[in-house]
C-alpha cells in the first residue's frame, strides 16, 4: 500500500535544531526509519510515539524496537499521516509530554 506519511523526529537534547521532517512512503518505510534512528543508541532514552498530535494514538517506552512492532501490526496506521517520534531523558519527561497531547480528551483528568 503506497501512501505520503510523515515522520517528525525529535532527538534528545534538540538545542536549537528544528524537528526532523522525514517523508515516507509507507510504513515497512516508517519501520525501517525508526530502526535507523535508534538502533545503535546508547541505554538511557525513553521514545514518545504518537500519531497527528496525540489525538489518537500515544506510547511511552524505553524499547524503539517495541515501537517497530506496533507499526507493522496495529492495523488503525494504515489511514495515519502523521507521526511523531521523540526521545527523552525519562519517563516522566515522555508522560508530561504525553498528558499535554492528551489534554483534548474529557477523560485526560480525574473529574470530581
Amino acid at each position: 500500500m503506497s501512501k505520503n506519511i510523515e515522520l517528525h523526529y525529535a532527538k534528545k537534547k534538540l538545542k536549537n535544531e528544528d524537528i526532523l521532517k522525514i517523508d515516507l512512503k509507507n510504513l515497512n518505510e516508517l519501520q525501517d526509519m525508526v530502526d535507523h534512528l535508534c538502533c545503535g543508541k546508547s541505554s538511557g532514552i525513553v521514545y514518545l510515539f504518537a500519531t497527528e498530535y496525540g489525538s489518537k494514538f500515544v506510547f511511552v517506552t524505553e524499547s524503539h524496537s517495541e515501537i517497530q512492532e506496533l507499526i507493522l501490526s496495529h492495523k488503525r496506521f494504515n489511514t495515519v499521516k502523521q507521526f511523531f517520534l521523540q526521545e527523552y531523558d525519562s519517563y516522566e519527561s515522555a508522560y508530561e509530554v504525553a498528558l499535554m497531547m492528551k489534554e483534548v480528551s474529557p477523560l485526560c483528568y480525574v473529574s470530581e
